[in-house]
């Protein structure tokens, strides 16, 4: 069995590719997840500050 080199079979395009879909998948994410956290907890609870 030979060693396979990731930097020889994986075509740059691939990892250029998943990381722009990462960003966009994250970005839409936190535009949504954090009203859906304060609707599901709304029980009177302060929400906390971003720092």
């Amino acid at each position: 069995m030979s060693a396979r080199d990731p930097l020889t079979e994986v075509p740059d395009h691939l990892g250029l590719s998943l990381m722009r879909h990462c960003y966009t998948e994250f970005t839409y994410l936190s535009r949504f997840l954090p009203s859906m956290y304060y609707g599901e907890h709304a029980n009177d609870e302060a929400a906390p500050l971003p720092w």
